[in-house]
């Protein structure tokens, strides 16, 4: 039997899976169409994280408001229908996704800053659906209810630990 807390929280990018390749494919494509040189995909590594108009600023400090809402539309259409797929599950994932979910005692979820339909495209690729009570992307409120997004991920963890019912001290 593992030692595992009540509750385990997984994160799906960089825990499950190493999304930049996609991140990198899609934001290389937006970059083009712009007529912006891309960066390196190293550089681009480095960053990745917040949202893509936030990275868009960060890589491109010259950009207008029109030009980034320009890179944020090119990139939300070759990500979410391409680069969503281009991603590496790190090794021994599925296996400890089935050896935790023998613990009926155990509640797991999924938080991610993507969204939420993405996040489900990749689980339901993955066939890991079964084993998440819940697959929570930054949208979620807006998925489900039609509220505003989570500003952050704290929040989305803070609304899965509260969807749970577990002590947030008995969280992993």
């Amino acid at each position: 039997h593992l030692n595992i807390p009540q509750g385990t929280l997984m994160y799906l990018d960089g825990t499950l899976i190493d999304s930049a390749e996609g991140i990198y494919y899609a934001f290389k494509v937006a970059c083009n169409k712009i007529g912006k040189k891309p960066p390196t995909y190293e550089l681009f590594k480095a960053h990745i994280g917040p949202p893509i108009r936030v990275l868009a600023k960060i890589i491109f400090c010259d950009l207008k408001s029109e030009e980034i809402d320009e890179l944020e539309a090119g990139f939300r259409k070759h990500y979410d229908n391409e680069g969503v797929f281009l991603y590496k599950i790190y090794d021994g994932i599925d296996k400890t996704i089935k050896e935790l979910s023998k613990d009926k005692n155990l509640y797991m979820s999924i938080v991610t800053n993507k969204p939420t339909l993405l996040a489900y495209k990749i689980v339901t690729k993955q066939a890991w659906g079964k084993y998440f009570d819940y697959v929570i992307g930054i949208d979620f409120p807006k998925v489900k209810n039609s509220d505003e997004p989570f500003t952050n991920k704290s929040e989305a963890l803070m609304y899965t630990i509260k969807q749970s019912g577990i002590d947030s001290s008995n969280t992993y």
